[in-house]
């Protein structure tokens, strides 16, 4: 009976051993980083993360630009964030290497930069596309050709379905029309070449986006007809929809008819006042260049 007890007691022991080892297994398992799993924002950082490695490994070797080119598609699918440093890394290899820049590429890099309006990513890629991309357009601005033009241009491409270099001057045109807040132009010029911007993911947001930015340094209210005008959305469920997915604290008034922006120090008449500290050995420095 002793001899069944203690071989009992052993096998209790044994087996809550193993249950044991095999909880801390599964905890391990638990702790483990699960790939298939992880983030989206973790995706992402190590996407870019890999592209900066690339870059500082292969620094100005123009034999090693498919990988970026490739980065510059995942973006557009919405399969990357956007990254201006690795694009404006690429566009400068282009404008180094001529030979070796896509068209469709340089596009993309266009367009991505566009989207990111009011920042200077847009003007700084320009004056970088490759010199065998470039047109007169680059020294023209959109507003001295006259509306003839621009629209039998604009029937041209349709009717050609438009070369790349002719995209490329329809780009820069509505970049200027969008610096120079001519919107109306913008969505003219942009609904005659429809086509060119289907594959970018939220190309019509991020450019409303920009437009109401540019509402909000000048009015502090605005009738919502003639935002609706600005933004080209004439529904006023898909218009409203908009004002509360932009996230700018907008608010539509009861009656429907009317948006009001929230003060801030660009659309606000109020004084601005600044005190500035100046050193002694500066302000020394500055009666010295004075003769009395």
């Amino acid at each position: 009976h002793s001899y069944h007890t203690t071989t009992h007691t052993q096998y209790k022991i044994k087996h809550s051993s193993t249950l044991l080892l095999k909880l801390v297994q599964t905890i391990d398992r638990m702790a483990q980083p699960n790939p298939s799993s992880a983030s989206s924002p973790d995706k992402y950082a190590q996407i870019r993360e890999a592209m900066e490695i690339h870059i500082e490994e292969n620094l100005y070797d123009e034999n090693k630009l498919q990988p970026l080119e490739d980065y510059v598609n995942k973006q557009v699918a919405g399969e990357a964030l956007y990254d201006f440093d690795s694009n404006a890394y690429l566009m400068k290899m282009y404008s180094l290497y001529p030979s070796k820049a896509k068209r469709d590429i340089v596009v993309k890099l266009l367009l991505k930069a566009l989207m990111n309006l009011p920042e200077s990513d847009f003007t700084s890629l320009i004056y970088m596309i490759p010199i065998t991309m470039q047109s007169k357009v680059v020294d023209q601005a959109p507003k001295q050709a006259s509306a003839t033009s621009s629209s039998s241009a604009s029937a041209s491409t349709s009717a050609t379905g438009g070369s790349s270099a002719k995209e490329i001057e329809v780009i820069l045109n509505l970049g200027q029309y969008l610096e120079d807040c001519e919107f109306e132009l913008f969505w003219k010029e942009y609904g005659a070449h429809g086509k060119l911007f289907g594959k970018f993911k939220n190309f019509e947001f991020e450019i409303r986006r920009y437009i109401c930015q540019m509402v909000q340094a000048v009015y502090q209210t605005i009738s919502l007809s003639f935002l609706s005008e600005l933004l080209q959305l004439d529904n006023d469920k898909d218009l409203k929809s908009f004002i509360q997915k932009v996230d700018l604290a907008w608010t539509v008034n009861a009656d429907g008819n009317e948006v009001t922006i929230p003060k801030t120090d660009e659309n606000s008449n109020e004084v601005q006042r600044a005190t500035q500290f100046i050193s002694t050995d500066s302000m020394n420095q500055i009666l010295a260049t004075f003769s009395f």
